[in-house]
């Protein structure tokens, strides 16, 4: 099926889910999923604050502000047994980029927009 006729289904969305492809190629999937009218939701905020529906995952810097965390304590003596409760533990985000939903035709509840960690106007 073409890229196309996908968007043109009724009640068609993508799902953009992480890896490395999707990051290089961050730009270009936000462009064509607004030129094809696409609802989209990915994994990382970043690509909603370039322009991208919405987006719901780990918020990025407190996990990787946890890992180093973990990663100082090793040589300060943290026993390997108790490594496991080091784990970082992330919280998620949803972020909504509003401007998006208006060129997509999208009434979003406000009970959503009250949800949402972040509103992108």
């Amino acid at each position: 099926m073409q890229s196309e006729n996908f968007a043109q289904a009724p009640n068609g969305g993508l799902i953009v889910t992480g890896g490395g492809v999707a990051v290089r190629y961050r730009n270009l999937i936000v462009t064509l999923a607004a030129k094809w009218k696409m609802p989209a939701i990915y994994f990382e905020r970043s690509f909603t604050a370039i322009g991208g529906l919405m987006s719901y995952g780990p918020n990025q810097i407190e996990l990787f502000s946890a890992k180093c965390r973990v990663c100082r304590s090793y040589p300060q003596g943290v026993k390997s047994r108790r490594s496991y409760q080091c784990r970082p533990r992330p919280t998620y985000e949803l972020a909504i980029n509003r401007k998006t939903a208006k060129s997509l035709g999208l009434e979003l509840p406000a009970s959503f927009l009250a949800a949402a960690d972040e509103v992108i106007e």
